[in-house]
C-alpha cells in the first residue's frame, strides 16, 4: 500500500505542487471567508444555548419550590397527628386520675356536640388540600389561566369553563371547543380557587362539575 502511495505521488507530483502553491495564493483571500462562518455560527449557537441553560435553571428552580411547599405541609400534617396522640394519651391519664371527680360530657349541659377524631382528621386533610390548590394557583396555575385568557380575548371571547380534570373549553353554536388543559388541576377545592380569581377581577362559578369563569365584558354584566 506504501509504494502505491509512493508511486502516486510521483506521477502527481507536479499537480500536487501547483495546488499547494494555489492554496498559498488564495489563503489570505480564504481566510475571512472561514472566519465570518465560524464568527456567525457561533453567534447563533452561543445564545440558543444560554437561553436553554436559563430555561432549564427555572425549571429546576420551580420544581425545587413545589417540593419544598408539599415537603412543608406533609410536616405539618405529621407534626398536627403526632400532637393529637399525645393529646389522646394526656387525656386517658387524666381520666384514669379524676376518677372521684367526673368531667361533664360534652352535650349535656352546654348542648355542644362532642367532636371525634375522624372529623379532626377530616378537616385536617382538607385545610391541607386547600393549601396545595393555593399553592399551584399561586405557582403555576395564575399564568397559566392569564395565558388563556389573552388567547380567548383576541377571539373576543370573555369566559371559558374548567373541567374536573383541567380541560378548559368554550361553548359554541356546535357545542363546546377545548382551548387548552390545566395540569395538576386541583378541581375538588375550587372554592380557594374562587377567592383569589375576585382579587384578579374574574368571576368563578361553580356549575355542576365545572368551574366557569368569566371577565372583562362578561364580568361587568
Amino acid at each position: 500500500m506504501l509504494e502505491n502511495m509512493k508511486q502516486w505521488v510521483i506521477r502527481n507530483k507536479e499537480m500536487l505542487l501547483i495546488a499547494g502553491v494555489a492554496g498559498l495564493m488564495l489563503s489570505p483571500f480564504l481566510w475571512p471567508f472561514f472566519l465570518a462562518v465560524t464568527v456567525q455560527t457561533l453567534g447563533f449557537v452561543i445564545p440558543v444555548l444560554i437561553i436553554k441553560a436559563v430555561i432549564e435553571k427555572v425549571k429546576k428552580e420551580k420544581q425545587k419550590e413545589k417540593k419544598r411547599i408539599y415537603e412543608e405541609l406533609y410536616r405539618e400534617n405529621k407534626g398536627y397527628h403526632a400532637g393529637e396522640n399525645a393529646a389522646g394519651q394526656n387525656a386517658a391519664d387524666i381520666q384514669t386520675v379524676s376518677k372521684t371527680e367526673p368531667v361533664p360530657k360534652a352535650g349535656k349541659n352546654t348542648g355542644a356536640k362532642p367532636q371525634h377524631r375522624g372529623d379532626v382528621k377530616k378537616s385536617r386533610k382538607m385545610s391541607a388540600a386547600s393549601c396545595a390548590a393555593l399553592m399551584w394557583y399561586q405557582l403555576e396555575g395564575r399564568e397559566r389561566i392569564s395565558r388563556l385568557m389573552r388567547k380567548l380575548e383576541k377571539e373576543d371571547r370573555w369566559s371559558f369553563s374548567i373541567s374536573p380534570d383541567g380541560i378548559c373549553t368554550v361553548c359554541e353554536e356546535n357545542g363546546y371547543r377545548r382551548i387548552g388543559a390545566l395540569k395538576s388541576f386541583p378541581g375538588r377545592e375550587t372554592k380557594v380557587l374562587e377567592k383569589e380569581l375576585r382579587k384578579e377581577r374574574i368571576r368563578a362559578v361553580r356549575r355542576g362539575k365545572y368551574l366557569w369563569l368569566s371577565w372583562g365584558k362578561e364580568y361587568r354584566k
